[in-house]
């Protein structure tokens, strides 16, 4: 497993204003986790999401996401904000996670 010092390796991404991408990475901890400064701890609310285990290459990713919100779209969710990539496993090839919320 891609395991940091707590648990999954993964990151928070947003769309920032200039359209450009906002990347947050960290790893998953549980509540007791007081991590060193200037490193902060982030509650993600538990909230309604899609999930999608995409088994390949991180640069097939975007293209991912494209499907991913489109398919959403059609069962009629809408996705929400910040999706959360955590990185499963590199054994077979690159195993991620993608959690995104729906709005």
């Amino acid at each position: 497993h891609a395991q940091g010092p707590h648990g999954p390796l993964m990151a928070i991404s947003s769309m920032a204003g200039d359209g450009r991408l906002n990347v947050a990475p960290g790893v998953e901890v549980d509540g007791s986790a007081e991590p060193p400064a200037p490193i902060e701890l982030v509650e993600t609310p538990a909230q309604r999401a899609a999930v999608y285990v995409h088994v390949g290459p991180y640069d097939e990713l975007p293209d991912v996401y494209r499907r991913f919100s489109e398919a959403m779209v059609a069962a009629g969710h809408t996705p929400g904000e910040e999706p959360r990539e955590i990185y499963v496993s590199h054994d077979d090839g690159p195993t991620t996670r993608i959690v995104w919320p729906l709005a």
